[in-house]
């Protein structure tokens, strides 16, 4: 389920990519599911939310024994407005 979640999304993405992405101002306001935002702070908060919850599903996993295949790295998250802790 969370895979065809992610190809949906993937093809959404790629849609307006090809169609308006390169002209597509990022002061323009949308509607989120969290309220009214510009493109870019809608890009900005879901790139660091997924990190986020990127890393909670890493640590979990890791506890389980299971070691994540191609872990997040600090350069990976480096400049991300991130918590410190997963848990916050």
């Amino acid at each position: 389920d969370v895979l065809d979640r992610l190809d949906d999304t993937l093809a959404m993405f790629w849609a307006w990519w090809e169609n308006f992405g390169g002209t597509d101002p990022m002061d323009r306001v949308i509607s989120t599911y969290w309220g009214h935002h510009t493109l870019l702070e809608a890009f900005e908060r879901e790139v660091w939310h997924s990190a986020q919850h990127t890393r909670q599903v890493a640590y979990f996993l890791a506890e389980y024994g299971i070691e994540p295949d191609g872990p997040l790295t600090p350069d990976d998250l480096a400049g991300l407005p991130l918590p410190e802790r997963i848990h916050d």
